[in-house]
């Protein structure tokens, strides 16, 4: 895998005190000078009707408002990076302007999944005609855009972590099998995207596959048995592909430490700080890297959720309460061993938050962390099987919705549960 996933986890700056303005027609930045972006200023997709932004003039040349953060290089009529994530994606999807992916994506741009990655931009726009052609009427609503300021002053480059739920009718043939005219409805996705200069030059795709099969009718085990058989007799592997992603995970991971008190993920000034990655960290290897039949993954549960969690996880499944998410926990890491977890990128921005409001101490803010997982399924398990004794790995996206700085209200975790699969199915037909 071509991942660049070792570099240190990074967050968005955020101030109350100053508001980013562009001091000159070209948008340069002086790099001498510290940038403060107010996060209260910026598009804010969760709670912004999306026809207002998409009635903003699309005229690529005319600067239609004051920028919200200095965008060095980008088209004149994005106000800043939600504004762009939501209104190119519009284009391209809703309006089926295949062409624009050629402007937005960068020619050397690497798109990353569990099963492979998409490389330049040649082939992202064969593949959105390729998945228009079986789904002609899709469409991809964004939920919410959670995003970063990454890298130095010059280099200008935003992370945005995009959570977005499909609508799409199968007409054609696509890679699960025949048309079968059955409408797929609440198919989410994250996309997780590096921006620089106008270009998507980086992308991890997250999309719930396992779910949009079974609506479609076909079984996401017979699936995942037959990419797996044509994997072997073209004479490639899934599971020997990962591998690469599996040792940066062991590198990455993190030790399990004694749980206390809750972490909180925003200080007084509503700043994203340390504590936001320690809270991914340590929430992430509680659920995980515990025993599933401990109480240890159930004690984060209760630290780290809000009782009344709503939780929408793969496979379209949705789970409500403190309970239900860990039976879904143990569920997921039952028959699973050396379940080690790599948080790879976390950002964080307000939520329902305006200009100059109080008390921020107890605001909710919106976190999204890109993480990877690997383990062993060396026993039986409901959803894997037999014990099979494959490695195997995750890429997955969560968005966390937390309230008064240390809670869970509402979560929204996506990954593909086939390719998971895919990888059980391959070990098996190699070690029979």
């Amino acid at each position: 895998s071509t991942q660049h996933n070792n570099q240190p986890l990074l967050r968005s700056k955020m101030s109350e005190t100053q508001t980013t303005k562009d001091d000159a027609e070209n948008n340069d930045t002086d790099a001498s000078t510290d940038i403060n972006i107010d996060c209260t200023l910026v598009t804010q997709a969760a709670t912004t009707d999306i026809r207002d932004i998409l009635s903003r003039p699309r005229d690529i040349h005319t600067r239609i408002s004051e920028r919200t953060m200095p965008m060095p290089g980008f088209d004149d009529t994005f106000v800043d990076i939600v504004d762009y994530i939501l209104r190119i994606t519009h284009w391209i999807w809703h309006d089926k302007e295949v062409e624009l992916c050629s402007r937005y994506y960068s020619q050397g741009c690497v798109l990353h999944t569990m099963v492979g990655d998409i490389v330049g931009c040649d082939t992202v726009v064969e593949n959105t005609v390729k998945t228009l052609e079986a789904f002609s009427d899709r469409i991809l609503d964004g939920e919410n855009v959670v995003w970063s300021r990454d890298g130095s002053n010059n280099d200008m480059s935003y992370y945005s972590s995009h959570l977005i739920t499909s609508r799409m009718t199968n007409d054609g043939d696509s890679e699960w099998g025949p048309a079968t005219k059955i409408r797929a409805t609440r198919i989410r996705t994250i996309a997780d995207c590096v921006c620089r200069d106008n270009k998507i030059v980086e992308e991890w795709l997250m999309r719930d596959n396992a779910f949009l099969v079974e609506t479609l009718g076909f079984s996401v085990e017979v699936v995942a048995k037959s990419q797996a058989k044509a994997d072997f007799e073209r004479g490639w592997s899934l599971v020997e592909f990962l591998e690469p992603e599996r040792n940066r995970v062991k590198k990455n991971r993190k030790d399990v430490y004694p749980l206390c008190d809750p972490i909180r993920v925003c200080g007084t000034d509503g700043a994203a700080d340390a504590n936001t990655t320690s809270f991914a960290q340590v929430l992430l290897g509680y659920l995980w890297q515990t025993p599933y039949d401990s109480s240890s993954s159930r004690l984060g549960v209760s630290v780290f959720y809000d009782t009344r969690v709503t939780a929408h996880l793969p496979r379209g499944r949705d789970v409500y309460g403190t309970l239900e998410l860990a039976e879904f926990l143990t569920m997921y890491t039952m028959g699973l061993s050396e379940i080690l977890i790599s948080v790879d990128h976390v950002a964080c921005i307000p939520y329902l938050w305006e200009e100059n409001s109080a008390p921020r101490e107890n605001g909710a803010v919106d976190l999204a962390v890109r993480w990877t997982m690997t383990a062993k399924h060396t026993g039986d398990s409901d959803l894997l099987g037999p014990a099979s004794g494959a490695p195997v790995y995750l890429l997955a996206g969560s968005h966390w919705r937390i309230v008064r700085g240390t809670r869970i209200r509402e979560e929204w975790t996506v990954w593909d549960e086939i390719a998971l699969l895919r990888q059980v199915e391959s070990y098996r037909l190699t070690h029979p």
